[in-house]
């Protein structure tokens, strides 16, 4: 089984959150396919840098994306079929 490099999990949660918009971390989970710990570490590091916002609903926590994670967001997906289209990466 191949790793996910940290960049391609990054862009994954922030491809999720773009596609479906406010999600639950159980929601993050099954979509990324990462663990409960390892997502919320990911999830903190993305708020502390602002690319994502944590948002109560109704008594639990939802992710949103901020527009900075929109850009970053716009810009990893633009690299990422970059390295695609040149073999060097599987999407």
């Amino acid at each position: 089984m191949n790793r996910r490099t940290p960049i391609l999990i990054t862009y994954e949660v922030l491809s999720v959150l773009h596609k479906f918009g406010k999600m639950n971390i159980s929601q993050l989970c099954l979509r990324t396919r990462l663990s409960h710990q390892k997502l919320r570490m990911l999830l903190d590091t993305l708020i502390n840098a602002n690319f994502i916002a944590r948002q109560s609903n109704g008594g639990s926590d939802v992710y949103v994306l901020t527009p900075k994670g929109r850009k970053m967001f716009l810009k990893l997906k633009e690299y990422i079929e970059v390295l695609a289209e040149a073999g060097l990466i599987k999407e």
